[in-house]
């Protein structure tokens, strides 16, 4: 548990300073190579996830290597057009969250929230399943909802807003997504039935060691 909590809390700190260099970068007139560069550093984090677990792994790794070293060419545009970079990152993250709440919500398939909740606890009331089915829109409607707003304030052109909303705020909103969704577990679900914060973090834990393959995206069941 400990060694979970300590991961959870360098990630989060490595988010927060990222995030917060992001939001500079985006409203400084000039940024330099090496903020540009690191701005890939999540999407790139991302691709090769992604990619690693794909059936085609090391010709798909090609490719993605290959489009980074054609960025790399092209590295005084994308100085020029960094803010554009940043957006497309926020849109691309907040569309790939959505679509894993929202795929698994298809008929025949297990709700990503109820998954996280039975390996929380192996036993599940009915009640519960209809609760964590619930969580799941919730959560697949917070993220589209960020893109929505993202894409809204960026393409009006508010760009000082659209970062202080992407980078800045992008990582207090999804805590107090988790914070509002706990209190409304004490209120709906029984305390025999429901999952403690202990108990959440590990299952998520336990899923993301999981693996990110298609099936288990989906939740389609066995």
């Amino acid at each position: 548990m400990a060694r979970t909590a300590l991961r959870i809390a360098l990630f989060s700190a490595f988010g927060i300073a990222y995030l917060w260099m992001a939001h500079e970068a985006a409203t400084a007139p000039h940024p330099n190579t090496l903020v540009v560069i690191s701005g890939f550093v999540p999407l790139a984090a991302m691709l090769v996830t992604y990619t690693w677990h794909s059936r085609a792994r090391w010709p798909t790794l090609t490719a993605v290597l290959g489009v980074f070293v054609l960025l790399h060419a092209f590295t005084q545009t994308l100085i020029d057009k960094i803010v554009w970079v940043y957006f497309l990152q926020d849109l691309s993250c907040n569309l790939f969250a959505a679509s894993i709440f929202a795929v698994s919500l298809r008929p025949g398939a297990e709700a990503l929230c109820t998954r996280l909740a039975r390996l929380a606890r192996s036993k599940m009331t009915p009640r519960v399943e209809r609760y964590t089915r619930s969580v799941t829109y919730a959560w697949a409607g917070f993220f589209a909802g960020c893109v929505l707003l993202s894409a809204a304030l960026f393409l009006s052109g508010h760009v000082t807003a659209w970062s202080w909303f992407a980078n800045v705020l992008n990582l207090p909103l999804v805590g107090a997504m988790f914070v509002v969704e706990y209190l409304v577990r004490l209120c709906v679900v029984p305390k025999a039935e429901r999952s403690g914060i202990a108990e959440t973090i590990r299952s998520v834990a336990a899923f993301s060691q999981q693996g990110t393959t298609g099936a288990e995206l989906s939740g389609d069941r066995q």
